[in-house]
């Protein structure tokens, strides 16, 4: 990729682009996906086949071109106002039979927000409530929300047994699948965080973690992210907490700030970037 011209991503090392022709290219062992305009394209094509037997095939809205391709299993779609991308759904079905749920009632939600073990609610005030939006929600003594797949609270006899040999394995091979499929499922991601945390020694209540997210993908087996055809941004603006910039250098402590750079240290310290406060009411 080099000796024609590209230079390699420094962030990402299988992504190329070569700032003559403007193509962006990722690697991913012997698949190539390239992103440029047609001519372009069609002179990286010929690049490669003076080095390389390959097969190729072109996706657009010009003349000739198709609407539909798979690369690494995900399905790209050229649709009338945008890139769309669907997962996997193969993991979906395979998990489903692993875990044995395929006859199961489907659940509209990955994760459920209120904690399920009612002896602290017979305890008076062991966890804090406040409206948020309408509803009555309980907080942890650290001001986080209880949550189901999140609560720092321990259940006491059967649920929190360890599991062992191959419910084990079981637990730890659905995780995995299910990490895998989580880049293009934004849906599951945290659900699937909170399972992952106990990959080392799952529990009987980590499984029943697990299989809400599978009663999930039950009713939802596709999800499609789309990108819409838009102008190209003069800017990029990125909420964060505030734990991941430099609070010391001035900044103070503030809830959310307007960042946009992936080194967001060395870009403040050298002062490429700029660090405002943004009011809470306008994170949305």
């Amino acid at each position: 990729m080099e000796s024609i011209g590209f230079v390699r991503g420094i962030a990402f090392p299988s992504i190329f682009m070569n700032k003559k022709s403007n193509v962006k290219v990722m690697v991913h062992g012997d698949d190539f996906v390239a992103i440029g305009r047609k001519g372009a394209l069609e002179e990286f094509t010929r690049l490669m086949n003076e080095k390389y037997e390959s097969k190729h095939i072109r996706m657009g809205a010009s003349k000739g071109a198709v609407k539909t391709i798979k690369v690494l299993n995900r399905i790209i779609r050229w649709e009338d106002e945008s890139i769309s991308i669907e997962a996997d759904t193969r993991h979906v079905i395979t998990a489903m039979k692993d875990l044995n749920l395929s006859d199961a009632k489907g659940v509209s939600t990955p994760a459920i927000r209120e904690h399920t073990d009612k002896r602290h609610d017979n305890e008076g005030d062991e966890y804090g409530e406040k409206m948020v939006k309408g509803r009555k929600i309980k907080f942890q003594e650290d001001g986080r929300p209880v949550t189901c797949m999140g609560s720092v609270m321990k259940s006491s006899g059967e649920e929190d047994e360890e599991l062992g040999g191959e419910e084990a394995t079981l637990y730890r091979s659905v995780v995995a699948r299910f990490n895998y499929l989580a880049p293009d499922r934004q849906d599951i991601q945290f659900a699937v965080r909170e399972c992952a945390k106990s990959m080392a020694k799952p529990t009987r209540l980590s499984m029943v973690k697990l299989k809400r997210i599978g009663r999930y993908l039950l009713n939802c087996k596709r999800c499609k992210t789309h990108m819409w055809v838009q102008p190209m941004p003069d800017t990029i603006h990125v909420h964060t907490d505030s734990d991941w910039v430099l609070q010391r250098k001035g900044i103070g402590k503030i809830r959310h700030l307007d960042v946009a750079d992936l080194w967001m240290q060395t870009a403040i310290q050298k002062g490429r970037l700029e660090v405002a406060k943004i009011e809470g009411a306008s994170n949305d």
